[in-house]
């Protein structure tokens, strides 16, 4: 293990970090456009590939068994194989006709061997890098994760189209149901946010969403309708914040809102379909009574009685980002990054 910390980081760093961010970046950016090439509905292949960000997101839960089960070193290796075998393994089932829910279990197997491979990687950055280069590497590795989002987004499918172009080969095609204009949905009309002017919703709400030129910005004070959801028992003013560009129509009277930055009446927010509701409040779960409430209606429902006491999450909130702070201001060498910034 000396050997390898007398080694250069410059040797391994780049193509370490790179390596870390090309699944990532596939799973999570290039799919949607492969499954967009191939005819796969969006509303589809964004909700599927949404759920595949989960390893990424809970990967500090299994970070301790890293170690247990091997070493860095050998996560390293062995995922990167895996990824690799995986990788082959996806372009060779493209062009069957069941190629949706296979490509998408491959994807799954790469996200997890990928989050793997992130907590085997960053260990070995640390272990082997000297407090004083662990500093001046983070940008470094930064910069090589980015180009490999940049060649994940970009060169890749470039290259693809390229050698479909010289080759002669034929664009993989997926046959699909084509969906009635009737069940679209209004997007973004105008261009604002993307080029997609319509696309087919969900479904979970019966409300329809386009996106507007003005966007509201206003803190707001609500009332809940009680007759729409009365297993809730609360009466009080809720306090939250808009901001948003779009407009839904629709199902809406879950709830009567006034915005704080004008003078205007009221308006109608929020839908509930089954157990599924939505609204555009910000915050509304910074009301603690409104969050007991909600809760406890969904205990009874299950059997379980209510639960009477009331969390102040303003008062959590401000003492964990204070313990934070605090943790920060004693561990953190300001002067030397400071030093680091100005040279």
């Amino acid at each position: 293990m000396n050997q390898n910390k007398d080694r250069s980081p410059w040797t391994w760093i780049p193509t370490l970090y790179f390596f870390q961010g090309i699944p990532y970046s596939i799973v999570m950016i290039t799919s949607g456009l492969i499954y967009k090439t191939m005819g796969i509905s969006i509303a589809s292949f964004a909700f599927w590939t949404s759920l595949l960000y989960l390893p990424w997101a809970i990967k500090p839960l299994w970070s301790p068994y890293i170690d247990v089960v091997s070493t860095k070193r050998n996560w390293v290796i062995w995922t990167q194989l895996l990824l690799g075998c995986a990788f082959i393994a996806a372009g060779l089932m493209m062009p069957l006709s069941f190629f949706y829910p296979l490509s998408l279990g491959v994807f799954a197997v790469i996200a997890i061997s990928s989050a793997s491979h992130d907590i085997a990687a960053d260990g070995f950055y640390m272990y082997a890098l000297d407090q004083h280069k662990q500093a001046f590497f983070v940008g470094i590795r930064s910069t090589f994760y980015r180009f490999a989002m940049l060649t994940a987004l970009g060169l890749i499918p470039v290259l693809a189209g390229t050698i479909q172009k010289s080759t002669g080969l034929k664009p993989v095609t997926f046959q699909t149901r084509s969906v009635p204009p009737e069940e679209y949905v209004p997007f973004d009309p105008s261009g604002i946010e993307s080029s997609y002017r319509e696309v087919e919703g969900l479904g979970l709400l019966e409300i329809e969403t386009t996106i507007e030129k003005t966007k509201i910005t206003s803190q707001v004070e609500a009332r809940l309708d009680s007759d729409r959801m009365p297993d809730i028992s609360f009466e009080n003013t809720l306090k939250g914040y808009e901001i948003h560009m779009g407009r839904s129509s629709g199902d809406i009277c879950l709830f009567k809102l006034w915005r704080l930055s004008d003078n205007a009446g009221p308006v109608i927010d929020g839908s509930l379909k089954g157990n599924v509701w939505g609204t555009y409040i910000h915050g509304i779960f910074d009301n603690d009574c409104f969050r007991r409430s909600l809760l406890n209606s969904i205990r009874t429902k299950n059997g379980l009685s209510p639960v009477e006491e009331v969390l102040d999450y303003s008062r959590l909130r401000d003492d964990a980002l204070t313990q934070w702070s605090e943790i920060l201001e004693t561990s953190v060498d300001m002067k030397f990054i400071e030093g680091l910034l100005t040279g």
